[in-house]
């Protein structure tokens, strides 16, 4: 999992100080009604909700992790290791006799395709990082 970046911190203890002061401003609100306080409470949970709403950013990219093996036409994988995480997209595909062996790919959010058309990827290690 990814740290946090400062900004996400700072509003993560802006919402808990906000969190705080709306509930001081509750209870002084039920035991002593105001309208200044009334509208206190109010202008506290307008900036929560509009703090929720800046700190929320947009969405991450749900991208799903994907590796795809094709031989054909005579085409062999074999004896390979494949690790995928955080969204790669991993293709590997032999045909026409070709042949991908012995190789390694560690791809983290990166994308990598191989393609052994007649011939041999033998012994390949690849990496990809975000």
């Amino acid at each position: 999992m990814d740290a946090p970046s400062k900004r996400h911190k700072v509003i993560g203890v802006l919402s808990v100080l906000l969190a705080a002061a709306i509930g001081l401003i509750t209870n002084m609100v039920t035991s002593s009604f105001t309208w200044i306080l009334a509208l206190s409470l109010a202008g506290l949970v307008a900036v929560a909700a509009a703090l929720t709403w800046v700190g929320r950013g947009r969405a991450a990219d749900p991208r799903e992790t994907t590796v795809t093996q094709k031989a054909q036409s005579g085409g062999s994988i074999r004896s390979g290791r494949i690790t995928a995480s955080s969204g790669a997209e991993v293709s590997e595909k032999a045909e026409n006799d070709g042949e991908i062996s012995r190789s390694k790919v560690r791809a983290e959010g990166g994308r990598v395709a191989r393609h052994a058309d007649g011939g041999s990827i033998e012994d390949q290690n690849i990496e990809t990082s975000p």
